[in-house]
């Protein structure tokens, strides 16, 4: 493992709780019904902006005593739906995950997970290829032939693509994701619960694909004002 990436996962790794819960939150929020899956690609919001999406659907009410996610989620995106992580059919295994990962040809770096069905956070462990223990959520490392780093998450089943190196260089006013629809899936810890949500252009711009592998990410364009 070179230095430099060596250097941006260790940052991560302390990070990683706060970018988890963010990611988790931005995936849950990027189902948006009027969009399907598009080789070419697809935005959700853009910086700064909100996305008309009050006539395409019906968000949730927020709840009458919310939680400080419940918070979050309400207010920066349209809320679809909320899943108790123990109620969730979608949860992978250590097993299911890295098999996965590897289907898709993300096997340059240890998968890892942080957080144990019940929420208890534990510092980042690699998965296990024969584990059946499952996890709210799974990241692993991508390097580009260009060097750009990209982390890859599953959370609750979905597979969301976080470009650190774009990310950083450019400091949009709103984080860029890679999906691959136009909702997405977040995960809270202190609540232990999933937020499907569509995420405002304020608080993430959604770039769906096809489908997110290596080739993607090698030729990923990310479009000026993006």
């Amino acid at each position: 493992m070179n230095k430099a990436l060596k250097t941006v996962i260790i940052l991560l790794s302390a990070a990683l709780a706060a970018l988890f819960v963010c990611v988790a939150i931005v995936a849950a929020l990027s189902r948006k019904p009027s969009q399907t899956d598009d080789p070419a690609g697809t935005t959700t919001g853009a910086p700064g902006t909100e996305p008309d999406v009050t006539t395409a659907v019906q968000g949730l009410p927020k709840p009458a005593d919310p939680s400080e996610a419940d918070e979050y989620y309400w207010s920066n995106s349209v809320v679809l739906e909320v899943i108790g992580a123990k109620e969730s059919s979608d949860v992978l295994s250590e097993k299911e995950a890295v098999a996965l990962f590897t289907e898709r040809g993300f096997d340059q770096y240890p998968v890892t997970w942080e957080y144990s069905m019940d929420g208890e956070y534990e510092k980042s462990t690699e998965a296990s290829g024969r584990s059946e223990t499952k996890h709210p959520g799974y990241q692993t490392a991508y390097q580009t032939v260009k060097g750009d780093i990209w982390i890859i998450h599953i959370i609750n089943g979905q597979i969301i693509a976080y470009p650190v190196s774009y990310n950083l260089d450019s400091d949009p006013d709103a984080e860029f994701i890679v999906a691959e629809s136009g909702t997405l899936t977040s995960y809270d810890d202190i609540t232990n619960k999933f937020y499907v949500t569509i995420p405002y252009g304020s608080a993430a711009t959604v770039k769906t694909v096809a489908k997110i592998e290596p080739v993607t990410l090698e030729n990923f364009v990310f479009e000026e004002g993006e």
